[in-house]
């Protein structure tokens, strides 16, 4: 049974608030651990960038967003994982 929430699918909402949340923080902490669980949770099947890392990526770009983290998380901020 597919759900929906103000005409969208749930999952399809799901993202929309997140990308919301994203678009009116000032900071994101990225976590420590495996950088490559972090990084693949924000990137799409293909390689390219998810929804909400390209909105990251712009509103760090503009300057309306502050981007940290420690350890791994620092890792994932330059793009990149350890294999």
């Amino acid at each position: 049974m597919q759900t929906s929430i103000h005409g969208y699918s749930t999952p399809y909402y799901c993202i929309f608030l997140v990308l919301k949340i994203i678009k009116s923080a000032q900071g994101i902490f990225f976590n420590g651990g495996d950088q490559s669980l972090t990084l693949a949770a924000l990137k799409m099947s293909d390689g390219s960038d998810s929804p909400e890392l390209a909105l990251i990526k712009s509103q760090v770009n503009k300057g309306a967003l502050i981007a940290g983290g420690t350890s791994a998380g620092t890792a994932v901020q330059a793009g990149g994982s350890f294999k």
